[in-house]
């Protein structure tokens, strides 16, 4: 079922049906896009058109961030659990993707960082790897070439937001794998290139503050704008919710 709230939509509540839509998508041989909301991605909807639209051409979206997960309890009085996807990757996505031998590739970030991400995974049938950097106006075919030709179960694309989930949309007709995963930061926090928070922390919806403690020149800037946006967006729309 979906839940309207910011101009956009959640219809993932939890881990089981993340993991559910992902094995029927491969079962019947269809294609499908997911992807998490977090505070950021509701403030680009707000400000970016062509995020806003493609993100609403996704088959599936889930609460990635606690804020979702809060929001919607305050708006919708509705219960949506938090799918982090580099919390639930060990044990839960690593087992599934092995014992099902779901083929793989993996498009984003760095060959540094995909290889340490490959070496640590060796158990995944990681089919191929491509880094994230390359200009998505000339060279895009070349690289959808590559990723079909080793025709993957699963295509999980990590060039952050609001890149990866606007190169989806745009190539999405010519992309042919079953499920196509909008990650985020998942391949440098799962490859140790990134220290992840320790799960209480996550679990309290401060994993934010941790990596801004890691990072601060460069996420400040965003944090500040997106929280603030985000926490003001939620205000509004229930003091709407009163005169209705």
């Amino acid at each position: 079922m979906k839940l309207y709230l910011f101009n956009t939509f959640t219809n993932l509540r939890n881990k089981q049906e993340f993991i559910s839509a992902i094995v029927e998508s491969i079962k019947s041989n269809k294609k499908k896009t997911f992807f998490g909301h977090n505070s950021q991605s509701i403030y680009l909807i707000k400000k970016n058109e062509l995020f806003a639209s493609a993100i609403n051409k996704f088959d599936f979206t889930f609460a990635d961030g606690l804020s979702i997960s809060i929001a919607a309890k305050i708006l919708l009085n509705q219960r949506i659990k938090k799918i982090t996807l580099h919390q639930i990757f060990n044990p839960d996505i690593k087992n599934l993707f092995t014992e099902k031998n779901y083929s793989i590739f993996c498009l984003g970030t760095t060959d540094k960082v995909l290889n340490k991400f490959k070496e640590k995974y060796s158990d995944l049938n990681i089919v191929g790897l491509r880094n994230g950097y390359f200009d998505k106006t000339i060279e895009s075919e070349l690289v959808i070439a590559e990723i079909n030709k080793t025709k993957p179960n699963i295509l999980i694309v990590g060039m952050g937001q609001p890149l990866a989930e606007i190169w989806i949309q745009n190539n999405i007709d010519k992309l042919n794998a079953n499920c196509i995963i909008s990650v985020g930061g998942l391949f440098d926090n799962l490859s140790g290139e990134k220290k992840l928070a320790p799960k209480f922390v996550s679990n309290i919806g401060l994993e934010w503050f941790y990596r801004l403690i890691q990072e601060p020149i460069r996420l400040t800037p965003r944090y500040l704008v997106c929280n603030s946006y985000f926490l003001k967006e939620v205000v509004r729309l229930k003091i709407i919710s009163f005169f209705k």
